[in-house]
Formats: structure tokens, C-alpha cells, sequence
């Protein structure tokens, strides 16, 4: 005998079916709820943070660019713990800013399979920086200034030739600057200050065509510089005081058309009798 169903019945169950889907939480969210099982927050995550939504785009700190996320701007909290492999799973993230102080420790994260753009600020953060970073090839900046990061710069990063921006200041890097800086073929500001880095300054950064921004001060750096900035060079700001480098300044100076900062604070040798010398308009001159 067969079995029947009333059409009303059927009408209410097609009706719950599409509620369900429509209430339920797409992957992106639930790849966010899974990243807290990681996290120690102060003060917690709001409850915006809500399993029963369909989207996180109306979550605090969460941006959407149609329906994907796109960045997290969670910058009044407080984190501790590990940045989870599931956050690999965002492949639209593109910037991370968490200012105030994001205390993780990176753990195995699948950064091949997602296009972060911008890494803020993530605050005491520890060890060293991971060769998975080299693999963000749509990275265009990394922030990772006052932060616990020691050894020395990671090769891989040689890589991410889009990056513009590239800040490392403030944490424990040491040894010489590694040539793999000079196939950063786009960068344009690169700050290196308050690090352990040591040798002398190499001369390709004279060959980074697009390098607008040099901070290397406070660091162990020695000797002449003898680098070659060539005509044409949009070198605006140069910062190497409290170093333990020689004089006098390189002539070639002169050629950084647009140059407007120089910062040679505690090393005195690298300013010539008179800075007339270097015919070089500057806006600022610290010594």
C-alpha cells in the first residue's frame, strides 16, 4: 500500500528547507568561530560573533567585499594563542590590523591557499618569521613592527616581489641584511630600525629603483657606505643614526632628486665639514 502525503505537509517542509539554508552560517563564518577555539581574548569577542547568522559580515571587526571577508580590524582586543590553519581558509583575506597587542604565536598556517594583502601590527607575536610567509604572493605589506621576532630575515621573502611596504622594526633580527632584499623589486619603504643587524650597509640598495623610505637606525651597522644611489633614485628619506658607521656620506646623494630627510643622529663622521658639499636641498637634517 502506498504511502501518502498530505500537500500542505510538503509545502511547510520545502518552506523550513529553505529557512534552514538561509539562517545557517556560510564557511567563512565558521571558519572565523573555529579560530577562537585558539584565541585568549580581552575583552572577549562580541556576541555579533553568532553561530546563527548566515553571514559574519555584519560581525564587529569582520569586512565583507561581496558576501567573501575580506579583512579583520580587531584592534581593541587583546590576543594570545595561536593563529589557527583554518585561517587559511579565508581566501579573500587581504589585511589583518589588530593594533593594539596580538599575542600569538604562528602556528602551521596554509598561506599558500589565501591572498593576504596587509599584515598589521601584530603585536608580540614570537620565534622567528616562517618561510610560509614567502608564499602570500599578492602580499603588498607586512607590518610586523614591535613584535619578539628574532635570527635573521627569512630568504622566502625574496618571493613576494609585489611587496611595497616591508617594516621590521622594533624586534630582535640580527646578522647582516641579506641580499635577498634587492630582488624586492617594488619595494618602497623598508624599515629596519631598532634590530641587532650587523656588517655594513650593502650596496644594493642603491639598485632598488622604487625605494622611497630607508630606516636603518639603532641597529650594529659599521663602516663606510659606500653605496651607489643612481641618477634618477626616489630615495626621499634616509635614517641611520645610533650606528657605528664612518663618513662622509656617499656624493651619489645627489642624485636622489627627491630627497628630503636625512637622519644621522650619533654619528657625526658621516656629515662633511660643510653640507654645502652635497648640494643637497633637505627639508629636515637631524644630527
Amino acid at each position: 500500500m502506498g504511502i501518502s502525503v498530505n500537500p500542505l505537509v510538503l509545502h511547510f517542509l520545502c518552506i523550513s528547507a529553505s529557512v534552514y539554508d538561509v539562517s545557517s552560517l556560510n564557511s567563512e563564518g565558521q571558519t572565523l568561530l573555529s579560530l577562537l577555539r585558539y584565541w585568549d581574548v580581552v575583552p572577549p569577542i562580541p556576541s555579533t560573533w553568532n553561530a546563527s547568522h548566515s553571514t559574519p559580515c555584519f560581525w564587529d571587526g569582520v569586512i565583507c567585499e561581496t558576501d567573501f571577508v575580506v579583512s579583520l580590524n580587531l584592534s581593541d582586543y587583546n590576543f594570545s594563542g595561536q593563529l589557527g590553519h583554518e585561517i587559511g581558509d579565508l581566501k579573500h583575506l587581504r589585511s589583518i590590523r589588530a593594533i593594539a597587542s596580538f599575542s600569538l604565536q604562528i602556528g602551521e598556517v596554509g598561506v599558500s591557499s589565501f591572498g593576504l594583502q596587509q599584515a598589521e601590527r601584530l603585536n608580540k607575536l614570537t620565534g622567528t618569521i616562517p618561510d610560509c610567509f614567502g608564499n602570500m604572493s599578492k602580499l603588498i605589506m607586512l607590518d610586523l613592527q614591535s613584535n619578539r621576532f628574532h635570527g635573521t630575515i627569512p630568504s622566502s621573502l625574496q618571493k613576494v616581489n609585489t611587496l611595497t611596504f616591508l617594516a621590521l622594526s622594533t624586534n630582535q633580527f640580527e646578522g647582516a641584511l641579506p641580499s635577498s632584499l634587492c630582488t624586492l623589486e617594488n619595494l618602497e619603504d623598508l624599515l629596519l630600525s631598532d634590530n641587532k643587524f650587523t656588517g655594513t650597509i650593502p650596496d644594493f640598495f642603491g639598485n632598488m629603483s622604487k625605494l622611497s623610505v630607508l630606516d636603518l637606525r639603532k641597529n650594529s651597522l659599521r663602516r663606510m657606505i659606500t653605496t651607489n644611489f643612481p641618477e634618477g633614485s626616489r630615495l626621499s628619506f634616509l635614517s641611520l643614526s645610533d650606528n657605528q658607521l664612518e663618513g662622509p656620506l656617499p656624493k651619489s646623494l645627489l642624485n636622489c632628486s627627491s630627497f628630503k630627510i636625512l637622519n644621522v643622529t650619533s654619528c657625526p663622521t658621516l656629515l662633511p665639514g660643510k653640507l654645502n658639499d652635497l648640494f643637497i636641498s633637505l627639508n629636515l637634517i637631524n644630527y
